[in-house]
């Protein structure tokens, strides 16, 4: 906590005490009153042009004595081996002693310094910014502007400084240090490709990411040309005219932010988000966010196929096929199933599956919603009327359809059975005969047995043999 004087400047004494007979007495013989560099660094030139003026002399150095006394940097005078010769009340504060009196009676060596080596003796005007030791035992950051007091044959005889506490600024200096250093580690981790420019189309920052994927060259990393780095990726690009055109838009537009998708000529596609760097609410420049979504494109381009080709399955298939949501409304049909339940109407999207059910099938619909909305496969049979004439009989199988792993509806494949049914009935109405007119060639037959034992028994009543041979 020093800085040196020239050598062979005379020392001053110590700074008197507010109560000491040298304060009340105005004495000249202070720290604060006879060196000329901390009157200086107080308030320069009130001495000047009244050096011959005793009245103005003392005033002047009664008003550098209340500034030392409530000036917040703290003001010492120490001896080389370590020893305050004077302190001001600021510096008893920052150091967080309970008065002038307990500060002097420490080792400035031992009890102050975290790194004793910060003690730079003969560093000459020196302006440190070093930690020290408060009395608490807490560390706070300093910054010591301090000199040399020497005698006439050059040896260091006090030193002399001011004192500022400069933690809270320490800790805002490592706060953003740290802060970048996040800044920047995410900035290095994303998966994006990021560049910014100031209003001068001049590069301020772009990220490891950005460089490799428009395959820059290693001389590029020097590069501060926004136009450089711009026409070696206008050639990247399939479209250049529009490409040119959108980045000419957005500079020409700095408060404009927006989004589109770039194709390059080697089949890659990358997304590309621009919008204003500000400070506040000035534009100090722009951002440009690049990322390669050539895997997503690809993704959705074989999703929109395989739609359409479930789809013209679904519509061209031999099935009724639609869903419905809980409360049994349509909410999809496919071109069969508008064709046999409601042709020629303006839709089923919306319409209740219910009114196209034979009343005597409702309960049985009910039951299987439910079932199936509860998270069961199921089937059934059902007939649809229409006007209450009937139309169709249906073989149903349904299933539930999820959404985010909640039911929120069934699928249902119906297929007219219309016809098997009306040949199921008729074939079980000519069985039923077939059974009647079997029962009644059966009954006959038996008669005719009897019969025949019957005239068999008369004639070996008359001694003659059987006639019938009978078989049972």
């Amino acid at each position: 906590m020093y800085q040196p004087m020239k050598k062979n400047e005379k020392e001053p004494n110590p700074i008197p005490s507010p109560d000491s007979d040298s304060v009340n007495a105005g004495s000249s013989e202070s720290i604060v009153g006879n060196n000329p560099r901390l009157t200086e660094s107080l308030g320069n030139g009130l001495l000047a042009g009244h050096e011959n003026s005793e009245k103005v002399l003392r005033e002047s150095e009664e008003t550098y004595r209340k500034l030392m006394q409530h000036i917040p940097d703290g003001l010492y005078k120490s001896t080389p081996e370590g020893k305050f010769l004077d302190v001001n009340p600021a510096l008893v504060r920052i150091l967080g002693y309970g008065s002038r009196e307990e500060i002097m009676n420490i080792n400035i060596l031992t009890d102050l310094y975290v790194d004793i080596s910060e003690r730079k003796v003969g560093a000459d005007n020196a302006i440190l910014e070093i930690q020290l030791i408060k009395k608490d035992g807490s560390r706070i950051w300093v910054e010591d502007h301090g000199w040399f007091n020497r005698d006439e044959q050059g040896n260091i005889t006090s030193h002399e400084g001011i004192l500022r506490d400069i933690t809270e600024r320490k800790l805002a200096e490592e706060s953003l240090k740290n802060s970048l250093s996040l800044l920047n580690a995410t900035i290095e981790s994303t998966e994006e490709g990021l560049l910014a420019v100031d209003k001068n189309k001049k590069i301020t920052l772009f990220n490891k990411r950005f460089f490799e994927m428009w395959n820059y060259p290693a001389e590029f990393l020097f590069v501060q040309e926004n136009s450089d780095m711009f026409n070696h990726a206008v050639q990247k690009v399939a479209d250049q005219k529009q490409f040119i055109k959108i980045v000419e838009d957005y500079y020409q537009h700095p408060e404009k932010s927006g989004y589109n998708e770039i194709k390059l000529i080697d089949g890659r596609t990358f997304s590309r988000f621009t919008m204003p760097q500000k400070i506040g609410q000035t534009i100090v420049g722009r951002v440009w966010s690049f990322k390669d979504i050539t895997e997503r494109i690809h993704a959705e381009e074989a999703l929109l196929a395989s739609e359409d080709k479930y789809r013209t399955m679904i519509e061209h298939s031999n099935d009724l096929i639609w869903t419905l949501d809980k409360q049994g409304n349509f909410t999809f049909a496919n071109e069969l199933t508008h064709k046999l339940i409601d042709p020629g109407n303006k839709g089923l999207t919306g319409r209740l599956f219910l009114d196209f059910i034979s009343p005597r099938d409702l309960q049985t619909f009910m039951d299987i919603q439910y079932r199936t909305t509860s998270g069961e496969n199921c089937s059934c049979e059902l007939t649809i009327t229409k006007n209450g004439i009937k139309k169709l009989i249906l073989s149903i199988n349904t299933s539930p359809i999820y959404n985010h792993g909640k039911i929120d509806g069934t699928v249902n494949f119906g297929r007219d059975i219309t016809d098997r049914k009306v040949a199921e009935e008729a074939l079980e109405e000519k069985m039923n005969e077939l059974i009647r007119f079997h029962d009644l060639t059966v009954d006959r037959e038996l008669s005719m047995i009897e019969l025949k034992k019957e005239v068999n028994m008369l004639l070996n009543k008359l001694g003659e043999k059987d006639k019938y041979k009978i078989v049972e």
